[in-house]
């Protein structure tokens, strides 16, 4: 009775503030708003002749439909296409992932009067790839002048840090739901001393072993490859994709798997040309030399393999990591 009441109550809030939203909306935002999810639709992948005419008509549309929504939650670069900083103004503006969105991210501060900037300075950082650091050293001496700390001002710091030096005032959130204590609790130690409490139920979670061990006897390399060790990581993730224990995550999702290779591309490459030629069917995903930003935390599986290189006449091991 009582999940029964929530849920009725959960739908009368929702159906009563969409019924008044709708009353507050004038034909002439309805008609801007649906003519605006029209354009995005056509601009798609974002290739074409007509992608910069539409680009701008979507962003004439949003000045007349963007007080029809109360709430926009879009990604930086739709943000940057679609809102004018010269006449937009929202009373609050949230940036998630602030640690992980780089200085053009400044854009979105200029549209608040509120700004709230959510990140962690523990987490990953901008890295800056494909860019001129020459180039923005030069910008940043014809530009910045004057600007505080002028010289972070490049692809690899994040706006989190620029708030962080710019406001102060930080909130650090203590409360975390989404990993039980067991899997948090390392980077508890090591990063927040030890203030993050997990309240995730772990009586709830079947816990598995993060890592099993195993050794490969022997080596055989190749220049950059090690081929004993590229046999040995494909035949273990092609005897995993056979079990069925390996099929389904708790929740019912398929499993994943991925590779990790800790020396260069030509190892991963043997690694994946072996799986791709004994599994017929599989999604396999795999990175070198990762960062944590590169590897994704949808992974179910992953199979880690250290491929440091062995002493004469002893042999290596690559662990199988669970997750």
């Amino acid at each position: 009775m009582r999940e029964q009441l929530r849920r009725a109550t959960v739908e009368l809030i929702d159906k009563r503030a969409w019924g008044s939203q709708a009353r507050r909306t004038s034909s002439r935002q309805r008609q801007a708003l649906v003519g605006w999810l029209d354009t995005i639709r056509r601009i798609g992948k974002g290739h074409g002749i007509r992608v910069s005419l539409l680009r701008g008509e979507a962003a004439r549309k949003m000045s007349d439909c963007r007080g029809a929504v109360p709430v926009w939650v879009m990604p930086l670069s739709r943000v940057v296409e679609n809102f004018d900083p010269r006449t937009t103004r929202f009373d609050v503006v949230i940036i998630d992932e602030a640690s992980q969105s780089d200085v053009l991210a400044l854009v979105a501060l200029y549209l608040g009067k509120t700004v709230l900037v959510v990140g962690d300075h523990e987490q990953v950082s901008p890295s800056a790839v494909g860019q001129d650091l020459g180039v923005i050293q030069n910008l940043i001496y014809q530009y910045l002048r004057g600007i505080p700390n002028s010289d972070l001002y490049d692809g690899q710091i994040s706006i989190y840090d620029l708030a962080r030096q710019s406001f102060g005032g930080t909130t650090c959130l203590v409360e975390h739901f989404r990993c039980v204590p067991e899997i948090i609790q390392f980077s508890n130690m090591v990063s927040y001393d030890g203030r993050i409490k997990p309240l995730r139920d772990a009586s709830r979670v079947h816990l598995r072993p993060h890592t099993l061990a195993h050794r490969v006897s022997g080596s055989s390399r190749d220049g950059k490859i090690n081929r004993q060790e590229a046999l040995t990581v494909a035949s273990l993730v092609a005897a995993a994709i056979e079990q069925p224990e390996y099929k389904k995550n708790d929740a019912g999702q398929p499993l994943s798997f991925g590779v990790v290779s800790l020396v260069g591309d030509e190892q991963a490459i043997e690694i994946d040309n072996l799986i791709r030629a004994h599994v017929s069917l599989f999604l396999f995903l795999w990175w070198t030399r990762p960062s944590m930003g590169r590897f994704p935390c949808e992974i179910r599986n992953s199979l880690s393999s250290d491929l440091m290189s062995p002493p004469a006449g002893r042999g290596i091991r690559c662990g199988l990591s669970t997750r």
